[in-house]
């Protein structure tokens, strides 16, 4: 095989590959692109065993694929935990309602979660911004 031939060949495996990457990840970057996700929790400042509204919308166009929505409420730096879960029909848009008694002093965060299907069998998702609740004794 020439020089020429051979960078020809080359070049087309890579258009190949490219072009599979993109049909992969395709779905995800759109559902990414055309969903969204809020968060919020009233009231804001309670007392210990006192409850709170948190409230998640979100969802959107997710090119046909299942979506969950969730309230996850953080336990640590890294660990989300789910509070309430939904799922939602194709390209549409829900709501998730948690009533939660708050039960320690200090700051209670929470986030809203929206998953769905990514490529190779995985879920993948993004968060809203986190919404903070202050807890007094």
């Amino acid at each position: 095989m020439s020089h020429r031939n051979h960078t020809r060949v080359a070049g087309l495996a890579g258009v190949a590959f490219l072009s599979c990457a993109a049909l992969v990840a395709g779905p995800v970057a759109a559902a990414q692109a055309k969903s969204g996700v809020t968060i919020s929790a009233s009231p804001g400042h309670v007392r210990v065993g006192a409850s709170v509204t948190v409230q998640a919308i979100g969802g959107g166009d997710t090119a046909g694929l299942a979506q969950v929505l969730c309230i996850q409420h953080q336990h640590s730096r890294n660990q989300w935990v789910d509070v309430a879960c939904r799922r939602l029909p194709d390209q549409s848009s829900g709501t998730v309602t948690a009533h939660i008694r708050e039960q320690r002093v200090g700051r209670a965060t929470y986030r809203a979660y929206l998953s769905f299907p990514g490529s190779h069998g995985t879920w993948t998702g993004y968060a809203s911004a986190p919404t903070t609740v202050t807890v007094t004794g």
